[in-house]
């Protein structure tokens, strides 16, 4: 079960990275959301439920490189606001 865990871990990463490449933060964080609420209650067997909460703890470690992406975003949609009342 912790390998499943681990592939869904991954792929979930790749897939927000993604989004944030693309300018999709809130595609990003939506995908974040499901892929929690979907392997928050994959505890499998009771005595290895400690793995599952590493586990669940390394998910919402990755996330906050997530919010890195998004602060990077706004600085960056802020920025082309500010440029484009220069031009217009």
């Amino acid at each position: 079960m912790l390998e499943i865990k681990t592939m869904a871990g991954f792929i979930n990463y790749k897939i927000c990275r993604l989004c944030f490449q693309h300018n999709t933060p809130l595609d990003a964080i939506a995908q974040f959301r499901k892929h929690i609420d979907l392997c928050k209650k994959k505890i499998g067997s009771a005595e290895l439920s400690f793995e599952h909460a590493a586990w669940m703890s390394k998910q919402y470690e990755n996330s906050s490189h997530y919010g890195w992406a998004l602060g990077e975003f706004n600085k960056a949609k802020t920025g082309l606001k500010w440029y484009s009342s220069l031009k217009g």
